[in-house]
């Protein structure tokens, strides 16, 4: 195949796997075994790596994920807006923050023009960083607020001050205890705060266990702060196997 066609038919590889739920892995397989072959006949291309990625997050093998996204970070180069803000989401779930900020500031110098396709990337990096003046900012447009007003509401909270120390506290809480081990992050409204949809690679008791010392590392952070917990922030672990499609 001609690296045109090898581009191509990544690109509907990706397009097949976004559509797949992640339990789907016999679907999965063969289309991961496709993409290392066209990766093979041509290692100067990003799409098949960038294919390749998110098979591995899909499966919960996020260090080889690493691998393949940052070779793909390597080779660098143009993609299409859909394809970069897949790239950029894959990069997000690998806690590669700083990458994807690099390719986020763009977006995000032009809000208006740009984050009706990159909005949802933009506000998990923001959640996930606990750079949440970056919500907080775009919320100062009426039209931008009134879509997400819960979200914005708690971005306001915790965008600055002593709030924001408690709030990258909690990160770091989950980023400790889950390690390696986080696949996947997500994100939900919740009626009086944000819940962080966390897939691993654990099962369901380890998931279990894993967020009550989550869980009682947060209650022992704040005791030692001398405040009450609000409990807006709600944590949920789950197998990576039951994350829905992604699109």
């Amino acid at each position: 195949m001609s690296d045109m066609e090898i581009r191509e038919k990544s690109i509907k590889m990706i397009e097949e796997l976004v559509k797949l739920p992640y339990s789907e892995i016999f679907q999965i397989s063969p289309i991961q075994r496709d993409l290392l072959n066209m990766h093979m006949q041509a290692p100067q291309l990003i799409e098949p790596l960038i294919g390749l990625t998110f098979c591995s997050i899909m499966l919960g093998y996020s260090n080889q994920a690493r691998d393949y996204v940052n070779k793909a970070w390597n080779i660098g180069g143009q993609l299409p807006d859909m394809l970069e803000m897949f790239y950029t989401d894959c990069l997000l779930n690998l806690k590669e923050f700083e990458k994807a900020k690099l390719i986020l500031q763009d977006k995000m110098a032009d809000p208006e023009k740009n984050l009706r396709g990159f909005f949802n990337v933009v506000a998990k990096y923001s959640l996930y960083t606990g750079e949440l003046y970056i919500l907080d900012n775009i919320s100062q447009d009426a039209d931008i607020y009134l879509t997400e007003p819960a979200l914005f509401n708690f971005a306001k909270k915790y965008s600055s001050g002593l709030n924001n120390k408690h709030y990258h506290t909690v990160l770091n809480i989950i980023y400790e205890v889950l390690g390696e081990k986080l696949c996947v992050l997500e994100y939900m409204n919740h009626d009086s705060g944000i819940q962080m949809c966390l897939y691993t690679s654990l099962n369901a008791e380890e998931n279990i266990k894993a967020q009550r010392i989550i869980l009682e590392k947060i209650n022992g952070y704040y005791l030692s702060m001398q405040e009450q917990y609000e409990q807006d922030v709600f944590i949920r672990l789950e197998n990576v196997n039951l994350h829905p499609a992604w699109w």
